[in-house]
């Protein structure tokens, strides 16, 4: 398995750090002494897989990710904006520790259609995301 960064990318306040809380939480996750940013690791299928919400510009988004890549992490799934600084950041690291990237916007509602719809598209998400690291493992992306 090629070692891999998956990138939630999209504009700020769009869920997000929320998607990656809930992945984190469902994968074992259990510190929450960062919260409402998660910078940990969990075991997953004998896979060391990193979850990171910082993301955004001005973070410690670059410290952050850097730390997950030097612990050896197999896949690390963070955030980014869609363009720039957040973005680059990521791409170096990348090149530098030999992990390929995968970007991807998520599901966000542009609205407030209440909480019932704002947790669905997290679980729409997450089973995304799940796929994807799934497929990876296997060797099959």
């Amino acid at each position: 398995m090629e070692k891999t960064i998956i990138c939630l990318s999209s504009p700020g306040n769009t869920g997000k750090t929320s998607t990656i809380w809930k992945l984190f939480e469902i994968l074992g996750g259990k510190n929450r002494k960062y919260y409402p940013e998660v910078e940990d690791k969990v075991l997953y299928r004998n896979y060391k897989i990193g979850c990171m919400s910082t993301g955004d510009p001005g973070s410690s988004q670059e410290e952050s990710l850097e730390k997950l890549l030097k612990e050896g992490c197999d896949i690390v799934v963070t955030a980014c904006r869609s363009y720039g600084g957040t973005v680059e950041i990521v791409e170096k690291l990348a090149v530098k520790y030999n992990y390929k990237v995968m970007r991807f916007s998520h599901i966000y509602l542009y609205d407030d259609f209440g909480d019932a719809l704002f947790n669905l598209s997290h679980e729409g998400n997450i089973k995304f995301i799940f796929t994807i690291i799934d497929k990876l493992i296997a060797g099959e992306i």
